[in-house]
């Protein structure tokens, strides 16, 4: 967490009343330089274990979790999420298959408008198309809604410690070591995102995604769906949802404009000024060969 004060509280009672043994998780919090009452809220709750990160960095921050934790599995989310009751239930069952090493969970927005919650649906449909199917090139990854054995950080190291995009990098590491089998999403696997509750925050969201995904290409390159294949996750959304015809064409002009953040968020990435390689940029580039 950093300045999480508006949404924590949520975040927290979330994680405090999921429905499964007390005494068999233990709930870590990493805080990373607020300034605001985060620490103070957190103080409030016996059962976290306030740890403490002070180099900014969200990556550095998980890192310093994972150093701490005690579990053979790691469950991730952020500090503006609020996992659903059976969340960590459903990530035992999930991982009670031995093949299983990572998955990735359902990702719910917070705002109810019919556009945004149908953009949500969208967005669901395309993770379990990309992270569900056998084209490594598109996988990525979100450490909103993450959970990992073990021992998969001790074969692998740590996250990559970049400004974004480290989660996506780490499940790409994983698939080049093994088999898609050992990466799933996980349907049943719930959080709300708090912080989602309009359709420009979204959009802000697609901007980021794009940029750093670009400016990450430099150490291992990935794809985004083309035309075709997006075409196919947006009519499994609406035959899914059962949409009628205006709801379809609402959808469909969202993430038109979603498409042209998307553009002018790679485009800002590829003028960008280049800073220097940070470490672990360079780090990275070793792990996976890049030039």
């Amino acid at each position: 967490m950093r300045n999480a004060e508006l949404h924590l509280r949520a975040c927290l009672d979330a994680l405090v009343a999921q429905r499964y043994p007390s005494n068999e998780y233990e709930i870590l919090l990493v805080d990373n330089g607020s300034t605001d009452r985060s620490v103070e809220t957190a103080r409030r709750y016996e059962s976290v274990t306030l740890l403490a990160e002070p180099v900014l960095g969200a990556y550095r921050a998980r890192n310093r979790g994972i150093k701490a934790a005690r579990g053979d599995i790691l469950a991730f989310t952020d500090s503006d999420c609020a996992p659903h009751a059976a969340w960590l239930s459903e990530i035992a069952a999930a991982m009670s298959d031995p093949r299983l090493e990572l998955l990735c969970g359902r990702r719910i927005p917070a705002g109810q408008s019919l556009v945004l919650q149908s953009i949500g649906a969208y967005e669901n449909t395309k993770d379990a198309f990309v992270i569900g199917g056998n084209d490594a090139e598109l996988y990525y990854g979100y450490s909103s809604n993450m959970a990992v054995r073990r021992d998969v950080f001790e074969r692998l190291g740590p996250f990559l410690e970049l400004h974004r995009g480290a989660d996506t990098l780490f499940v790409r590491q994983l698939a080049a070591e093994r088999t898609p089998v050992a990466i799933r999403y996980q349907e049943t696997a719930i959080v709300t995102h708090l912080e989602l509750d309009r359709l420009s925050l979204y959009y802000k969201k697609v901007f980021l995604y794009a940029y750093h995904r670009h400016r990450n290409n430099s150490i291992l390159r990935s794809r985004p769906l083309n035309r075709r294949e997006r075409m196919t996750v947006y009519r499994q959304t609406i035959a899914a949802g059962g949409y009628g015809l205006l709801r379809s064409a609402l959808v469909f002009g969202a993430l038109g404009v979603g498409a042209l953040v998307w553009l002018v968020g790679t485009a800002s990435a590829r003028f960008a000024p280049t800073a220097g390689a940070s470490a672990g940029s360079q780090r990275a580039r070793r792990i996976f060969r890049t030039p």
